[in-house]
């Protein structure tokens, strides 16, 4: 099988391994070709501290210009923007992408907060989901962003209903499923739930969210069921995380697991 082509759009660090760095290691391991894109430049992970972020200047001309060779485009995945114009210039690159292959596949990974809230503008966060959801096969959000996008009241506890509220096809809620012990990722698609849970490792490095996601697609884009692919995210992300410090993932160490996931690692959950 030829290698697949993934537009990857989301933030890029210089240290740490968050959005691009991520995602970018793990489409690539698992042989896929990665043309990233970021929509910022920064030291470090903004939980690590303050810093100097840049946004691309030409950030929307770049992305027109890849839509001249979207013909050449097998998927898409959309991480952190900076602003809600990086998410309109986005969506008119999946319109495009869409328009020269109607088999190709789009991911969104809503990054826009966690327990605390928001950590994104509302612009942002209401452009994603306005705009990228709607086009999405497939979308990650953690179950906050999920509740957030989804306008779920505090008072709605059955997170495959408020999954199936927010639009794509198939929803991934990672970390969406916790017990003593234990912490699992729920897929949500129009007529079945399936929850996969593994040991709960705390704390978990920063980037498993991009992790989990570029191995989800690559694994739909070599024809795994959603079950599947469900199964070797939540293993290669646990791979990793075992391979890994409470800070950093390490991508290089674990990367026998990014290319074939210990699927002893995690269990289905009736």
């Amino acid at each position: 099988m030829s290698a697949k082509t993934v537009v990857a759009i989301s933030s890029f660090v210089m240290r740490g391994v968050v959005g691009l760095r991520a995602i970018t290691f793990a489409l690539e391991r698992r042989g896929a070709r990665v043309w990233p894109v970021a929509t910022v430049t920064m030291p470090w992970h903004p939980g690590l501290g303050p810093s100097t972020r840049s946004r691309p200047a030409d950030f929307a001309t770049h992305l027109d210009e890849l839509a001249t060779k979207a013909a050449e485009v097998d998927a898409v995945l959309t991480g952190y923007f900076a602003s809600a114009d990086q998410v309109a210039a986005a969506a008119r690159f999946i319109d495009a992408v869409r328009a020269a292959r109607s088999d190709a596949l789009v991911l969104v990974d809503p990054v826009t907060g966690d327990e605390r809230g928001r950590y994104v503008p509302d612009a942002v966060a209401d452009a994603i989901g306005s705009a990228l959801l709607p086009r999405a096969d497939i979308a990650t959000p953690n179950a906050n962003e999920l509740r957030d996008l989804a306008r779920a009241s505090e008072a709605e506890d059955d997170l495959a209903a408020v999954a199936r509220r927010l639009g794509p096809p198939e929803v991934v809620v990672t970390s969406g499923v916790e017990r003593p012990g234990a912490i699992g990722a729920m897929l949500v698609t129009p007529t079945a739930t399936t929850v996969v849970e593994h040991t709960a490792i705390t704390p978990a490095p920063r980037g498993t969210g991009d992790l989990f996601s570029a191995v989800l697609l690559s694994a739909r884009l070599g024809g795994a069921t959603p079950e599947a692919a469900l199964r070797e995210a939540a293993a290669a992300t646990l791979g990793v995380i075992l391979a890994s410090d409470a800070e950093v993932l390490a991508l290089a160490e674990g990367q026998e697991a990014i290319a074939k996931p210990p699927l002893d690692l995690v269990r289905a959950v009736a």
